[in-house]
């Protein structure tokens, strides 16, 4: 009987379990970091199992907080100005709700009137598709309440419903004081800009600057990378600087978010 049990217990070595009957944990695989715009391997790989917690820090990329996806890549968010600038335009600054918050697909349906060179100014990141069911709404509406929330001067404003549940956008209604603001393209793409998940920016060059001050009638290239991090590579709800690791954890229900 005990060669029988020796037996046994090599025969098993050979197996996924081992003698004592408990399960092996898999071997470490390779995964790769890459520049999320570019593609680009950034520095060497590193070890770890899909679903192991991992982070990552490269120079000139915000700090990576996640879990090893399946996929075995870690595309890396590209500091091209600061993470202040991040943080200001990709992270919601409503007080207990600093989360990137963007809508949970990448097609979007809008209304049938929706400016044919806003919907071509996105394409890159989201499809705006006019339908007539629409998610994202315009209107020119002087007399709305929230006006009475803003500066004297705002020609335009967002509101956004958001899920708490997972960050997503689940409306966005685009509010402008006259039909000449409406019609205005740079004004709108800002406000659209909002719809899509940005806040304000501090620098003239961006879109998102909150004046007609700003120099640019279109997303800053420093705009644009935020973008395609935020609908190529990231989910809605991750916290500040750049970590998903506790997606699932925020409260259920709703926020409306008023932005001008």
């Amino acid at each position: 009987m005990r060669r029988l049990a020796l037996f046994s217990c090599v025969i098993a070595l050979l197996l996924p379990l081992g003698c004592g009957g408990g399960s092996t944990r898999p071997s470490s695989v390779t995964v790769a970091i890459v520049d999320g715009v570019t593609g680009a391997a950034v520095g060497s790989p590193i070890g770890g199992n899909p679903g192991d917690a991992a982070t990552v820090e490269r120079p000139g990329y915000l700090r990576r907080d996640t879990l090893v996806p399946r996929d075995r890549t870690i595309a890396l968010w590209p500091v091209t100005v600061d993470e202040a600038f991040v943080r200001a335009l990709v992270y919601s600054d409503a007080p207990g709700r600093n989360r990137l918050e963007r809508w949970p697909a990448t097609t979007v349906p809008v209304a049938r009137d929706f400016p044919a060179d806003a919907i071509e100014s996105v394409r890159p990141w989201v499809a705006l598709v006019p339908s007539d069911t629409p998610l994202i709404t315009v209107a020119v509406d002087p007399g709305a309440p929230e006006w009475s929330q803003l500066p004297p001067d705002t020609i335009g404003f967002a509101v956004r419903q958001i899920a708490d549940s997972d960050a997503h956008i689940v409306t966005t209604r685009l509010v402008f004081r006259s039909t000449a603001d409406r019609n205005d393209p740079p004004r709108f793409l800002h406000e659209l800009g909002h719809a899509l998940g940005l806040g304000h920016s501090t620098r003239l060059q961006d879109l998102m600057f909150p004046s007609t001050a700003r120099t640019t009638s279109t997303f800053s290239a420093d705009e644009r990378v935020l973008l395609t991090m935020m609908y190529g590579h990231r989910r809605s709800g991750q916290v500040p600087p750049d970590n998903d690791q506790g997606l699932g954890t925020a409260p259920s229900g709703s926020v409306r978010s008023l932005i001008p």
